[in-house]
């Protein structure tokens, strides 16, 4: 059986990355990759970098040929556009019509929510830093194939300013607290699903 190919998005842009290496952290896609490589042995990640305007980015047809792709966390907000964010929702649109399934963090669910259709703001309760705490799963979350053994109410490690303000067409609100009513989804579109958090489990504690 071949090998896994996965995609990893990054989400910032090549500055705000350069900035965190800098002071000892580690690119978000790297961080991405390894843990995927970690759990996922002789998987294939690849990187793009939509968030650069000089960088290359893979077509439609190349999006098809992956098993998964996953969405990193970024700096950036939905609601400044610019090239940086536009370039994303733009890859992200076209990803959700070629049935390759999506997973997101944190800038990962804002950027699906805004190529499926939805909307994202500044949350008016203000950031939600270190633990995002009792995020309680939905109904539909508890039946839902990601929380599968999971406890229904739970911390995570989380970093965001910003949240969905109004849902896309095709989701479910499958977890919440009371900093952010959607802290993870089920977005269907296009033949396609994604499934997206607000907060980050793929950070190392």
């Amino acid at each position: 059986m071949p090998s896994p190919r996965l995609l990893v998005i990054e989400g910032n842009s090549p500055q705000t990355t350069a900035d965190h290496v800098a002071v000892g952290g580690t690119a978000a896609s790297k961080g991405y990759s390894d843990l995927l490589r970690e759990l996922l042995p002789g998987t294939v990640v690849d990187i793009c970098y939509p968030g650069d305007p000089t960088a290359l980015l893979p077509e439609s047809s190349s999006l098809e040929g992956y098993d998964g792709i996953a969405i990193t966390g970024s700096s950036l907000h939905v609601y400044n556009a610019g090239p940086e964010v536009m370039r994303q929702i733009d890859l992200v649109r076209a990803a959700l019509k070629t049935g390759t399934p999506l997973f997101g963090s944190c800038w990962g669910l804002q950027v699906i929510t805004a190529a499926a259709g939805g909307s994202v703001r500044k949350n008016p309760k203000g950031r939600e830093l270190g633990f995002g705490r009792g995020i309680r799963l939905t109904e539909a979350g508890r039946k839902h194939p990601m929380y599968a053994g999971k406890l229904d109410v739970f911390n995570a490690p989380t970093v965001h300013l910003d949240e969905v303000e109004s849902l896309a067409p095709g989701t479910t609100v499958l977890a919440t607290n009371a900093v952010s009513d959607v802290q993870s989804a089920e977005i269907r579109t296009n033949g396609s699903t994604a499934w997206a958090v607000q907060y980050h489990p793929e950070y190392p504690l």
